[in-house]
């Protein structure tokens, strides 16, 4: 939010002003990345209407970026070049950019998981979260959050107005791994393993990382061979009885995730070597 707060503090980026931003931008961010180390990337993607499209491509590549193109991903994640619509919000500043350069130019607007949440923060005017997604940086898995940029003295009061006046969205990157990297040092002393599920999304598509107790590390899909519910995991554990013993439940942005800590035979060791003494 911190980020959407400069860009809104900020003008709307014309030719002349464009490099002035993108400087602004590395500055200002370069702060927030020191500051919270768990962020992975931070992004400015302005909407970009098709009219306009060929020329904000040769905009930026007139500023330094030579091979700037508006893309998409195709269903088997190939790089090609965004298809013919009405509107774009193409990653044109990502920080840090060693580790995010593959990203510009991708058009997060193209994506269906990452366009619910973006349409969600536009109607809304709040930041909003999306579903688990394999992410274009680093090729890890993680979330990223959204919140919309509007531009300034503009009346805001209906969804139409906000829909109408919207300049594009700032996005934080977040990769689940490094979310969970204090939480699987806990897990491995302790002997549970840790599951960690989004309550507000549809069942398929709830299960988002699991924590080896063994060794700490964590895993973009559960051990059992089967999907994995929340529910039906609570349930199939004798200890898990009240299923509040080994839950949580807790609100991150628009979204409802619960935590599920499940003991493992190093737990019960554990318990039954203090419990002996």
């Amino acid at each position: 939010e911190a980020l959407a707060a400069f860009v809104k503090s900020s003008m709307e980026v014309e030719q002349n002003e464009f490099r002035q931003f993108r400087d602004e931008f590395k500055q200002f961010t370069k702060t927030l990345l020191t500051q919270h180390s768990n962020i992975l990337a931070l992004a400015w993607a302005p909407r970009v209407d098709d009219s306009d499209r060929t020329a904000f491509e040769r905009l930026v590549r007139a500023e330094g970026l030579a091979n700037f193109q508006i893309f998409e991903r195709s269903p088997t994640g190939e790089r090609i070049t965004a298809q013919r619509r009405e509107v774009y919000f193409p990653v044109t500043f990502s920080e840090p950019i060693d580790k995010t350069r593959q990203a510009l130019g991708f058009d997060i607007f193209s994506e269906p998981n990452r366009r619910a949440a973006m349409e969600k923060a536009r109607d809304t005017g709040r930041l909003t979260i999306t579903t688990r997604l394999n992410l274009v940086v680093q090729g890890t898995w993680g979330i990223v959050a959204y919140t919309p940029a509007y531009q300034q003295g503009k009346p805001l009061e209906t969804q139409r107005d906000r829909q109408q006046y919207l300049l594009g969205f700032t996005a934080g990157v977040f990769t689940l791994p490094d979310l969970l990297a204090a939480l699987s040092q806990q897990a491995q002393v302790h002997g549970l393993d840790v599951y960690l599920f989004d309550q507000s999304a549809p069942t398929e598509q709830s299960f988002l990382a699991y924590v080896q107790a063994s060794s700490g590390q964590v895993f973009k899909q559960p051990p059992q061979a089967e999907q994995v519910t929340a529910a039906t995991l609570l349930a199939q554990h004798p200890l898990c009885q009240p299923a509040e013993i080994c839950s949580r439940s807790f609100a991150i942005g628009d979204r409802q995730w619960m935590l599920i800590a499940v003991p493992t035979a190093q737990y019960s060791a554990h318990v039954t070597h203090w419990q002996s003494r």
